[in-house]
C-alpha cells in the first residue's frame, strides 16, 4: 500500500475495553463527519538563498490527530481512572516554580485577569510545552489533540457549561528572530477549549 511504512506512527483510538483486551478503531475520528475544508494562505515568503526547500503535505498536518479531542458515538472517553492525576513531582508548585523563568501571569499566584467580571465563561489555551514532572500523567500520554478532549471532558462532567469548542492552529513558520529556530523550524502549536455558563 502507498505511504504505509514499517516505521510510521499513527493514532488509533481505544473505543471500549473488553475483559482482558481492548477494542480499537485506526479508522480517522472524523470519518463519520461532513469535512468542509477552507485554506487561506497567509504569506508568501521570498526564498534568500538556493539550497533546497521545504514541502509540508498540508492534507497530512490538518488530518493527523483533528477530532481526537472528540467523543466516540457521543460516549464519554474516559480519562478518569487509573490515578490519572498523579505527577512525577508531587511537591508544592510554587517550590518547582521558584527558579527564574518567562511567565506573562501565573494564575497559580495571581488568578484576576484583566477581563471584566463575568465576561468570559470558560477559556482554557494550552500548548504542546510544559514541564513534564508537573504535569499530571495523563496530559503525558495521551495524543495533543486528547488533551483538548479531555478538557471538553473536565467541563462536561461539571454539568455547568453548553456550547463548547475547540480549536488548533498549528504548522506556522518560526519566526527567523525567535530564539528557537535552531531548534525547531514550527512554531509551538496553540490548543484552545471555550465554552458558556449554563
Amino acid at each position: 500500500m502507498a505511504n504505509i511504512f514499517r516505521a510510521n506512527i499513527e493514532s488509533f483510538r481505544c473505543v471500549a475495553p473488553m475483559g482482558s483486551s481492548i477494542r480499537i478503531s485506526f479508522n480517522h475520528p472524523l470519518a463519520s463527519f461532513p469535512i468542509d475544508l477552507k485554506a487561506t494562505s497567509l504569506n508568501i515568503h521570498a526564498k534568500p538563498v538556493d539550497r533546497g526547500g521545504t514541502c509540508y503535505d498540508w492534507l497530512e498536518t490538518a488530518s493527523t490527530g483533528s477530532g481526537m479531542q472528540g467523543r466516540v458515538a457521543g460516549r464519554p472517553t474516559e480519562f478518569f481512572s487509573d490515578h490519572p492525576f498523579d505527577r512525577e513531582d508531587e511537591r508544592a508548585d510554587p517550590l518547582f516554580y521558584a527558579g527564574p523563568r518567562f511567565v506573562v501571569q501565573d494564575i497559580n499566584q495571581a488568578a484576576a485577569l484583566a477581563f471584566e467580571s463575568g465576561s468570559l465563561d470558560a477559556v482554557m489555551i494550552f500548548s504542546n510545552r510544559w514541564f513534564p514532572p508537573k504535569a499530571v500523567r495523563i496530559w503525558k500520554e495521551v495524543h495533543e489533540f486528547e488533551r483538548m478532549g479531555l478538557v471538553l471532558e473536565y467541563l462536561l462532567k461539571t454539568g455547568s457549561f453548553e456550547n463548547l469548542h475547540t480549536f488548533s492552529m498549528r504548522g506556522l513558520p518560526r519566526p527567523e528572530t525567535d530564539k528557537y529556530i535552531g531548534q525547531q523550524r514550527l512554531s509551538d502549536p496553540v490548543y484552545a477549549v471555550w465554552g458558556r455558563k449554563r
